[in-house]
């Protein structure tokens, strides 16, 4: 989930730590918590060929972020969307 979701919230990255020691995993992060790369991004890149649905990858990693007061409401995806087609509210 680490992985598909962003990097870690910064005052959780010592619970990671203790964490990989107690159990020797990386769990596929770096040492401070971040991602190389976060999988979402990669698969959304290489199977979304059609551009009118680039606009859905801010909106999807502002919907799955983390911290609830992270995440974006669906009132702020849809107005997301809609400055990125070009669309008045």
């Amino acid at each position: 989930m680490i992985d598909l979701v962003g990097e870690l919230p910064q005052e959780w990255r010592p619970k990671w730590r203790q964490l990989r020691g107690d159990y020797g995993g990386d769990f596929g992060l770096r040492e401070e918590g971040k991602l190389s790369d976060s999988r979402l991004e990669v698969a959304f890149n290489e199977n979304v060929d059609e551009p009118q649905l680039k606009v859905l990858l801010p909106v999807i990693k502002g919907l799955i972020a983390f911290l609830p007061a992270d995440r974006i409401s669906a009132s702020d995806a849809l107005d997301l969307i809609r400055a990125s087609c070009g669309e008045s509210q």
